[in-house]
Order: structure tokens, then sequence, then C-alpha cells
């Protein structure tokens, strides 16, 4: 199991992206959907990371999420995965 809490996260454009594997993220979002409370997750890709660096209101949505994390190798690139 992996702890959310103690999941390292980089700053792309702006936007705090956990540092995980496409595995250890299915984890993650396994242990979410065991939990009784609502979660948010986002793949985000380059197009989502511009987006939100440019729109202050959907960088501000993005913070509250559960895990966001790189969907593709652009993001997974910018840390060194």
């Amino acid at each position: 199991m992996v702890e959310i809490d103690k999941v390292e996260r980089t700053e792309i454009l702006a936007t705090p992206v956990a540092r995980v594997t496409y595995q250890s993220a299915f984890e993650i979002i396994q242990d979410f959907a065991r939990e009784a409370r609502p979660t948010a997750v986002c793949p985000s890709n380059t197009d989502i990371l511009s987006e939100a660096r440019h729109d202050p209101s959907f960088r501000q949505i993005m913070s509250k999420f559960d895990l966001v994390f790189p969907d593709g190798m652009p993001g997974c690139r910018s840390y060194g995965q």
C-alpha cells in the first residue's frame, strides 16, 4: 500500500504533481476506492498542466485534488522517471 501523505510531489508548470509510477498511482486509486469519502484524481497531461498554469481558478481546483499524477512522458521526464 502506498501512503498518499508520503508521496513526493514536484511542481510542473506551477502545479504539484505526485512522483508516482502508473503502478503506484493505481494502488493509491484502489485505496481511495475503499474509502467512504469522495476523492478526486487527475491524470494530468501537458494540456491540463498548461491550463492550470494560465487559469488560476482551475489551478486552485486542482490543488484540492487528492492525487494529480503525470499522464504521459513529458510529465514523467520532468522529474526523471
